[in-house]
Order: C-alpha cells, then sequence, then structure tokens
C-alpha cells in the first residue's frame, strides 16, 4: 500500500487498504489459489476511522504515516478499498483458500461483527492482542470474545515485549476456553 502512490517505496503502515492492495491480490491469487495449505491474509493490522470504512473503504485526509520514499513522516490524502473489496478480488479469482482478517485498532478489535460482517466463505477473522491500554483481559469479552461461538477466529499475531509470560498465558488460556486459534 503506497496511499495513492504518495508513500513511494511503501513506507508507512496505513490504516486501510488501497487500489494497490486490489493489484496485488489480482497478481497473487491466481499463483497460490491451488495451495490449501497457503492463508491468505488481506491486509495487516488495518486501523480504518469506523467499521463502514473496514467493510466499505472510504477517503482519508491529511493521515500521517512514515514514508521511505522520503525518509519522514508525510501527510496523505487517498482513497482506500474496504476489505470487502480484497475478499471480492480473491474470490473472483477463483480461490477458496483460507482468508484471515483483521479486525478495527491495529487488527484487534472484532467486537462489531455482528453488524460489519463481511460476505463469503472461508473467512476467519484475525486479533491481534498486545498488553496495551484498552487490549487487556478486561477488554477482551467485548473485544472478540463474546463473537467466538459464531465466527472462525484466529489470533495470528499476539505478543510481550518484556520476554515475560503473563500477558501471554492469560491470553493462550483465554484463546483455547473460546476455541479461538492461535500462533505465536
Amino acid at each position: 500500500v503506497d496511499a495513492g502512490m504518495q508513500s513511494g517505496q511503501g513506507g508507512a503502515q496505513w490504516p486501510s487498504p488501497d487500489a494497490d492492495s486490489v493489484t496485488f491480490w489480482k497478481q497473487v491469487t491466481p499463483i497460490y489459489k491451488s495451495y490449501s495449505n497457503v492463508l491468505f491474509e488481506l491486509y495487516n493490522e488495518p486501523n480504518p476511522s469506523s467499521w463502514s470504512c473496514w467493510v466499505s473503504g472510504c477517503s482519508y485526509t491529511n493521515v500521517k504515516g512514515y514514508s521511505n520514499d522520503c525518509g519522514c513522516t508525510k501527510a496523505v490524502s487517498y482513497q482506500a478499498v474496504g476489505m470487502q473489496t480484497l475478499v471480492n478480488t480473491v474470490r473472483s479469482a477463483g480461490a477458496t483458500n483460507l482468508m484471515l482478517v483483521g479486525g478495527m485498532n491495529w487488527g484487534y478489535e472484532l467486537g462489531q461483527l455482528n453488524t460489519y460482517a463481511l460476505s463469503g466463505s472461508n473467512i476467519v477473522y484475525d486479533t491481534h492482542p498486545y498488553p496495551y491500554s484498552g487490549k487487556m483481559s478486561t477488554n477482551w469479552d467485548s473485544s472478540f470474545g463474546n463473537i467466538s461461538s459464531k465466527y472462525a477466529l484466529i489470533s495470528a499475531e499476539n505478543g510481550e515485549y518484556d520476554c515475560a509470560t503473563s500477558y501471554d498465558s492469560q491470553l493462550f488460556d483465554y484463546l483455547d476456553a473460546h476455541k479461538i486459534g492461535w500462533v505465536t
């Protein structure tokens, strides 16, 4: 994603995918669609401005991110595509592979899926819990646990930064109890 060709060589993690993501999936899907052991993670850690933007895309004005082309932080405006567009792109290329789709808030928040679930098959929603404010165990039920019996969920990214295990141990027990897949 280069924020509508404004971020040069890719650069920052922009809040939502852009048209380049559609091009990417159109090119990559035919190569890997016959490999059932290949999972497609559609966009790592989205951080869109709203759930409707997450699903359908939106316009961004003056969002900031680091850009490799200038080695600086710059503000850009661009048209984002939603996760539904990426799902449709992969499926229209004939792939039935599992698709991992991260939620809001850097791929963490999935609690609004009852309203904003994507259309399609073989979709696994991905949560990324880390020990940040708002992502602690007291938030897990509302962020992803309460919907775990209705949707396929995984935590394909999670962890602690201090080499301790107190957060991870509690998280893995929680994920197991809610039948949410995880990798570390």
